[in-house]
């Protein structure tokens, strides 16, 4: 049995910003290339659909975006 160790410390981490209410900068790339830098607090993760929800500090939204979307993300 294989695991993927780097992608299991990644969502391990994932996981820690959720619960400890971490605000975090993701950097998201949308159709077309159009890229977004979103200060948030994660709300929910659902990895078996690759969604995650983002409350966005800044604008008082919550946004959904696909895992996949995701081109980096770091703590403020």
């Amino acid at each position: 049995v294989r695991t993927n160790r780097p992608f299991m410390m990644m969502r391990e981490q994932i996981e820690e910003y959720k619960h400890n209410g971490t605000l975090v900068r993701l950097i998201v790339v949308k159709g077309k290339g159009v890229k977004l830098s979103v200060p948030c607090r994660i709300l929910n993760i659902d990895w078996a659909n690759g969604n995650i929800t983002v409350y966005h500090v800044d604008e008082k939204k919550v946004y959904l975006f696909h895992l996949f979307e995701i081109d980096d993300m770091t703590t403020v």
